[in-house]
């Protein structure tokens, strides 16, 4: 947190703290059991829930405040600083509901809207810098039996039904990046990496149980829906491109 507070604070931008929540608070933690049971595909993981539950408390402290944008950013990010802070400062369009302030580099496939703005059109992964408008906030601060998929896929999916109706933009260039996505060269690693997990760091996890033939069975459609869906998603990304990063890498 020191570093992101040195980062911010030599770029000029006010920044407050909101102290995620662990995987280990999540069981008891009062807003799981609004969530749905179950990931869309399988089972959650701790870490999941952990972020998806962080991120859904700041919005509800969004969606509570008397500001129209907020800001949201992970700990473990580099950012651009002095184009960052022109754009949160002036650029913001009314319009938006959330922009997507970081690139995880891969390919997306964008729209445009309006100078540096593009409008999302395929799912952009990563939920470490992005723009919230209240509006949107209060809109999924309202909605979390719809919480089915990780944050990203909350904020980023197109026609995920939290996200209905939403303006979703990327910022082109990104101004956020995480260290883990960054190529070697570049890359802090270390001590920016995020301990929130729930799985072991090293070895292949048990593989579950095969089941009985009826069990596999009831498991098919799901399966071959999965199978079309990659194959689309891998058709429409064919015509995207990586969002570069516009900023600097600082320790």
């Amino acid at each position: 947190m020191q570093r992101m507070q040195r980062i911010f604070d030599k770029a000029g931008i006010p920044l407050g703290r909101f102290n995620a929540i662990d995987h280990k608070q999540v069981p008891v933690h009062p807003a799981r059991a609004l969530i749905p049971t179950r990931h869309r595909f399988r089972d959650w993981s701790l870490s999941e829930l952990g972020c998806l539950l962080s991120h859904y408390e700041i919005w509800q402290n969004i969606a509570a405040g008397p500001d129209p944008f907020a800001a949201v950013f992970e700990d473990d990010v580099h950012i651009d600083g002095p184009e960052l802070r022109r754009f949160l400062e002036s650029e913001i369009p009314e319009a938006a509901d959330v922009i997507k302030l970081e690139t995880f580099m891969s390919p997306v496939v964008t729209a445009p809207f309006r100078g540096r703005l593009q409008e999302l059109r395929s799912l952009h992964t990563g939920s470490a810098g992005y723009v919230i408008s209240r509006r949107a906030a209060r809109s999924l601060a309202e909605r979390p039996n719809l919480f089915d998929m990780p944050v990203d896929h909350v904020l980023f999916e197109p026609g995920h039904p939290a996200n209905a109706n939403l303006l979703r933009l990327q910022h082109n260039p990104a101004l956020v990046a995480q260290d883990c996505v960054l190529p070697p060269g570049q890359s802090v690693g270390g001590f920016l990496n995020s301990n929130m997990s729930d799985r072991p760091a090293f070895g292949a996890a048990p593989r579950p149980p095969r089941g009985s033939f009826f069990d596999r069975a009831a498991r098919a459609p799901k399966t071959i829906w999965k199978i079309v869906s990659s194959q689309a998603r891998t058709r429409l990304l064919s015509r995207g491109s990586i969002v570069p990063f516009s900023g600097n890498i600082e320790r």
